[in-house]
């Protein structure tokens, strides 16, 4: 099914992000396993969702270990005194 599901994302590239490309293909290919159409829009979503938490823990990875650089403020130089 994965297989299939790939030719499906790779025929639709146009599309951006493959919006709906891969819920369409889970249900145009769940009835070959078995399974209902709503029950592949349904694997489709959680696969989407899988790539959401991925990303989040991606961003908040990124923004724990570089974000430290950007939040920390430059030293300032005092007045020389006699000046």
């Amino acid at each position: 099914m994965e297989g299939l599901l790939v030719s499906i994302n790779m025929a639709t590239f146009l599309i951006p992000a493959n919006a709906g490309t891969q819920e369409g293909g889970f249900a145009y290919l769940a009835p070959l396993l078995g399974l209902s159409p709503g029950e592949g829009v349904a694997l489709g979503l959680l696969r989407r969702c899988r790539d959401v938490l991925w990303i989040l823990y991606g961003l908040g990875y990124l923004s724990l270990t570089e974000g430290k650089l950007l939040l920390v403020p430059p030293a300032m130089e005092l007045p020389k005194e006699g000046a």
